[in-house]
């Protein structure tokens, strides 16, 4: 009788918050019915929008992920799941699985034209067997530019694989408040457009305690530094480094002397 009352008080609390305001979802998962220019056949395409439930009287945090996360292996290579949906999973390398460039010429790009993208999607996208990509979902991968830098605009892709953006790390690596509180001025930044000699470290990383949870190594088992999808100043575009920092100034598109790692990212089907 008391577990009666207690579900009916919770019920009129639900209906009373809903009430208090129009808000909108946070991680809108969506997945929707596309077709392929080939055979016209049905192609399931996930949409994932990082947002906060939101209202003029109340906010509900995301809940912070563990500091670990599950391995499993996948198209030979071990990955950690950083979320779940019903039966499907986003999956991060565990390491760097190797090093190139985010893109060939030293020029202002985006996620969505960059070679590393083009390379992901084609080359490393092929070099699972059949199976494997039957379980590898398309995803709408939502590019909203750099939270501290506003400066390149970017397009939405559809993507099997892609790279997280700064965003994702915070979201899933852990959360310290910096990328909000941290923030320097716009005016800061337009200041010293183009080049980070005039920053701070203060205006240019995020720095916490969970820069261990994003230290990723390389197939040799040193640290390397990764990158992030988000964009930065024209030719940079955002890394986390070999201490785990995320440096949201980043680095250049194109080093002839220190490549870039790759943790590639994929939302998969699971039952493997």
């Amino acid at each position: 009788m008391k577990r009666i009352i207690l579900l009916s008080i919770i019920a009129v609390m639900l209906i009373s918050i809903t009430a208090c305001g129009d808000y909108k979802k946070s991680n809108e998962f969506v997945i929707e019915s596309v077709t392929t220019d080939i055979n016209n056949t049905p192609v399931e395409v996930i949409t994932i929008e990082n947002t906060l439930y939101e209202s003029d009287t109340f906010k509900i945090e995301i809940e912070q992920p563990a500091n670990t996360h599950e391995i499993i292996k996948f198209g030979g290579y071990d990955w950690l799941v950083l979320d779940k949906r019903d039966d499907k999973a986003l999956i991060l390398s565990e390491n760097v699985i190797e090093h190139r460039k985010f893109h060939e010429t030293w020029s202002d790009i985006t996620w969505e034209d960059c070679d590393l993208r083009a390379y992901l999607n084609n080359d490393f996208y092929n070099g699972f067997n059949d199976e494997d990509k039957t379980r590898i979902i398309e995803t709408r991968v939502i590019n909203n530019g750099n939270p501290w830098v506003d400066y390149i605009s970017e397009n939405n892709t559809d993507d099997y694989i892609f790279l997280l953006n700064i965003e994702e790390v915070v979201k899933y690596f852990g959360d310290s408040g910096q990328l909000i509180n941290k923030q320097p001025g716009n005016d800061v930044l337009k200041e010293n457009l183009g080049t980070i000699k005039g920053l701070s470290d203060n205006e240019r990383y995020i720095n916490d305690q969970y820069n261990s949870n994003r230290i990723a190594y390389d197939i040799d088992g040193y640290t390397s530094w990764w990158y992030l999808r988000s964009p930065a100043f024209s030719i940079i575009t955002a890394v986390v480094d070999n201490d785990g920092y995320i440096e949201i100034i980043g680095n250049s598109v194109n080093l002839n002397t220190d490549w870039g790692g790759v943790r590639p990212a994929v939302w998969v089907v699971l039952g493997f």
